[in-house]
């Protein structure tokens, strides 16, 4: 009574499956952009969690890299910083 169902039939319903559920990723991406542009967030892209970059200079003392904009003091007595 229940046999196996021929290739076509399950290749069918396989491309049917695979078009589903590309559809449902496509769709959550688009809820999740447009929330994020409603919220005010950045919209997401590149690598995750990464900061924006700093402009650093290189101490003559102790030869760490220290931000350009608010410098701070190493334990060393002769660090200009």
């Amino acid at each position: 009574m229940f046999g196996l169902p021929s290739f076509p039939k399950l290749s069918l319903l396989l491309l049917v499956l695979a078009l589903v559920w590309f559809a449902f990723r496509w769709i959550g991406r688009q809820e999740r952009q447009r929330k994020d542009e409603a919220s005010g967030r950045k919209p997401r892209g590149g690598a995750r969690g990464a900061a924006d970059p700093v402009d650093t200079v290189q101490c003559e003392v102790c030869d760490a890299y220290v931000p350009r904009a608010n410098p701070s003091a190493c334990e060393r007595a002769e660090c200009p910083y």
